[in-house]
């Protein structure tokens, strides 16, 4: 306790030329007695306060003094040196005081130390926090945030701190959460979701933030009407956005999304839509599957276009579920599908009058027709979904025959 009394005190002094300390339970005395504080001069408050002023004042203005008295503070009206109190510190024993001092922060704070106690019981959150502080800057919702950044150890920001939340949820652990709640860190961090992505839950989770803010995220995309309470801020769109087009988060997104997705039963929303509904939309894999099955079947029974088939692969070249390789394989094989059927519309002759002819025409047209088949093939053979292909794989052989 003497030493962790000692560097309070030391940092007391960094920022302050006096310093009181008021010991009402008479507990510290030895404490003081036993100090030597360079260059710090110790007095014994003891009816002595307009003296003690002048030589502080007057006599000794650039001396620091460590001020002692064995009682409580005294009421503003009754104490003689509350000017210079108020414009300089008081020192407490209390271990929540103990603890803001040593974090360099202000008494204004003290509800830091008091309100989450279980935080401080380990020095390498106490150790980093203060890492992280800054005391002329941080409010106390600041603290409070950097505090959640230390549980879950990541960055100080909301962004990231629920990004380290999510790969939590996604593998199955709780640790991290729990932690928020046993330092009582949990009601600040569902108003900060509240405030910065205007999350709100009669039961607040993360599960429960996750799923309402994928929900809200795919009514919007197809234009399905959202209740006032089921509305994200832009923020929170942004954040969703940013952690599903993560490379570091890529799994965690993929498992939630999947289990979201089931829980909700959205396979069966998207059978009733249409691609036009569907191909700005990419929060669900259910979602390419219903796609590449409807291009699959339009190109199947040609009512569809070249240019159309075109025009949606190229849209989904940036959605999020192209970077999975039966779905970026599968969207190619389409691709080259209708290209290749494209090529036998209004029934072309294949016929050649001689060699020479026939290789005339393979240079001009044919070889298209040699290219969009292989590359069909390749595609088409290396996706998962191959399957899916297989009626129109088919039919591709046979007209390529």
């Amino acid at each position: 306790m003497d030493k962790q009394i000692e560097k309070t005190l030391n940092t007391h002094f960094e920022n302050n030329r006096v310093v009181f300390w008021y010991d009402d339970k008479k507990e510290f005395r030895q404490y003081f007695d036993d100090l030597n504080l360079p260059n710090v001069t110790k007095i014994i408050l003891q009816n002595n306060e307009f003296a003690v002023k002048y030589r502080i004042l007057r006599e000794e203005p650039k001396q620091k003094f460590l001020l002692y008295q064995e009682s409580l503070r005294p009421s503003d009206l009754d104490n003689w040196l509350l000017d210079v109190l108020l414009s300089n510190i008081e020192f407490k024993t209390e271990q929540s005081a103990l603890r803001l001092a040593d974090l360099n922060l202000g008494y204004e704070n003290l509800e830091i130390t008091e309100n989450h106690s279980e935080f401080f019981k380990s020095k390498d959150r106490h150790e980093r926090l203060k890492e992280l502080v800054n005391p002329s800057e941080d409010t106390i919702s600041k603290i409070r945030l950097k505090m959640l950044a230390v549980c879950v150890k990541s960055d100080t920001d909301i962004d990231s701190i629920m990004e380290s939340l999510l790969d939590e949820y996604a593998n199955g652990k709780e640790d991290k959460i729990n932690l928020i709640s046993r330092c009582k860190l949990d009601s600040f961090l569902f108003t900060v979701l509240k405030r910065k992505y205007n999350y709100e839950s009669v039961q607040p989770s993360v599960k429960d933030f996750i799923l309402q803010l994928l929900s809200a995220s795919y009514k919007n995309d197809i234009g399905a009407d959202l209740k006032p309470e089921e509305r994200f801020s832009n923020d929170g769109y942004v954040f969703l956005k940013r952690w599903k087009d993560s490379r570091t988060h890529e799994e965690s997104f993929e498992k939630i999304s999947n289990e979201i997705a089931d829980i909700l039963c959205i396979e069966n929303d998207i059978d009733t839509r249409e691609i036009e509904e569907l191909k700005s939309c990419d929060v669900f894999l259910s979602i390419d599957k219903k796609i590449l099955h409807s291009l699959t079947q339009d190109i199947f029974k040609r009512t569809i276009s070249k240019d159309e088939v075109l025009s949606i692969v190229r849209q989904r070249n940036n959605t999020r579920w192209m970077n999975k390789h039966e779905v970026k394989t599968c969207y190619q094989a389409l691709k080259f599908a209708a290209l290749f059927m494209n090529e036998f519309v209004g029934e072309p002759q294949f016929e050649s009058d001689s060699t020479s002819d026939a290789i005339s025409k393979y240079v001009r047209c044919w070889h298209k027709i040699d290219q969009y088949y292989r590359k069909y093939v390749y595609f088409a053979k290396t996706t998962a979904f191959s399957n899916l292909l297989a009626d129109l794989s088919e039919k591709i052989e046979n007209a390529y025959s």
